[in-house]
């Protein structure tokens, strides 16, 4: 099993806005941070690691949004790397 760091929202947002858009940053977080907290859960049933997961899907979501090429909806893509991360897990 891997080892991870467990970071608050605060320390998160601070870390990868260093190297992203904070604007985008912060929208994806807003936005979708329930959905793959959500789904997280329900794969790893512990709310610390969740949140651990989740993260680690919103960035890889910010990193990858240059594939996203609109033929399906922006919440079918999200939710599809989210559900792969997890269960690569």
């Amino acid at each position: 099993m891997k080892t991870k760091i467990y970071l608050s929202k605060s320390i998160f947002l601070e870390n990868v806005a260093q190297r992203m858009n904070e604007k985008i940053v912060n929208e994806l977080y807003v936005e979708y941070n329930k959905l793959v907290y959500s789904m997280a859960l329900s794969y790893v049933k512990d709310r610390y690691l969740a949140e651990d997961l989740a993260h680690e899907i919103l960035v890889k979501c910010y990193l990858t949004l240059e594939k996203f090429n609109g033929d399906c909806s922006f919440h079918s893509w999200m939710y599809r790397i989210a559900r792969n991360h997890c269960i690569d897990f």
